[in-house]
């Protein structure tokens, strides 16, 4: 009887193909990119940065506190 895994079970029957030989010296596998390389930028003032976004957030904050005037909502 014959069926649609008979040809799967008779697999094993068959010879299998001898073991191919490993090649002798093994390469790196290299990957190109289309990226460049990008120097590290070194920052002259790290402070100067932090001090504008800190200068920022105190105007902000001020400004919320003038327009929001919490002593007439805690009436």
């Amino acid at each position: 009887m014959t069926s649609r895994f008979s040809t799967l079970q008779n697999r094993d029957l068959r010879p299998q193909r001898p073991a191919e030989a490993a090649p002798v010296a093994h390469h790196a596998v290299v990957i190109p990119t289309t990226r460049k390389p990008v120097a590290p930028k070194a920052e002259a003032a790290p402070g100067k940065n932090t001090n504008k976004v800190l200068d920022a957030r105190v105007r902000i904050h001020r400004m919320l506190l003038e327009e929001i005037n919490l002593v007439a909502l805690e009436r």
